[in-house]
């Protein structure tokens, strides 16, 4: 009987999968393999010390804890390990040896360089730098978070006193005005925390850069100042100098 659900051509479907990998010498194929694995983790730690060598020594020191213990102090008529166990006595090594903020801040590193090296593997590094650009965009939002929302915020929250006199209504047409005059980018609208978070932000950095001026009233939103001044403010509110631009410390409450 013909088997009728198998390729007419299997050799030229299986030269269709195994594509080539962006890194020399390395097929699909090579990813199911115990050698080959190895052979581009070595790659991989190569290419690491090249940019990093610090950074390449210390992931090997992170390695050995584990499989040092893994191996070691194990008596010859031991029973073999069951599935798992090499590798749990691996990460309970590296725990004694390594505390989680180091092992988190060591992976982190790490992860740039990994990020890059599995990108480049399946030829996908304009997508993985999309992603990057997109992820890079919105870490105002997080430093707003951290420097606003934990620091002033959440450690010294308004009374409920306080919060019972605010209209929500009037605050929010306070706010729009706010956006509406200094930071009226279209992308921002459409994504209200990033806004909220922009705007918060470059008003912080307003009041230490001009202590003296008020950086909105009910009367006008643009201190009253020279031209400059006026420029630099609505710049600092149109985030002209980029997510990532370096800016001083949110003032204390």
């Amino acid at each position: 009987m013909a088997l009728e659900h198998l390729p007419e051509n299997p050799r030229q479907e299986a030269r269709a999968w195994n594509l080539q990998l962006g890194l020399p010498g390395f097929k699909y194929a090579d990813l199911n393999r115990v050698r080959r694995l190895e052979a581009l983790d070595r790659a991989f730690i190569s290419e690491l010390e090249s940019a990093d060598a610090t950074l390449a020594h210390d992931l090997r020191a992170y390695r050995d804890a584990g499989s040092s213990a893994s191996i070691g102090g194990i008596s010859p008529d031991a029973q073999p390990n069951a599935p798992g166990e090499t590798a749990a006595k691996g990460a309970v090594a590296r725990t004694e040896s390594w505390s989680r903020l180091q092992e988190s801040e060591l992976l982190i590193r790490v992860a740039p360089h990994l990020g890059r090296f599995i990108a480049r593997l399946f030829h996908i590094e304009l997508e993985h730098q999309t992603l990057c650009e997109r992820v890079l965009s919105h870490q105002i939002i997080f430093r707003w978070k951290r420097e606003f929302l934990e620091r002033r915020i959440l450690k010294n929250p308004p009374a409920l006193e306080t919060l019972g006199q605010l209209d929500p209504v009037d605050l929010e047409f306070a706010y729009r005005q706010v956006v509406d005059e200094a930071a009226p980018d279209a992308a921002l609208s459409a994504d209200p925390e990033r806004e909220l978070a922009v705007v918060t932000m470059a008003l912080a950095q307003l009041i230490l850069l001009y202590p003296s001026i008020p950086p909105f009233s009910a009367l006008g939103l643009l201190p009253q100042s020279d031209s400059q001044t006026q420029e630099e403010y609505r710049g600092l509110m149109n985030g002209s100098a980029g997510p990532q631009a370096a800016s001083p410390p949110l003032p204390g409450p």
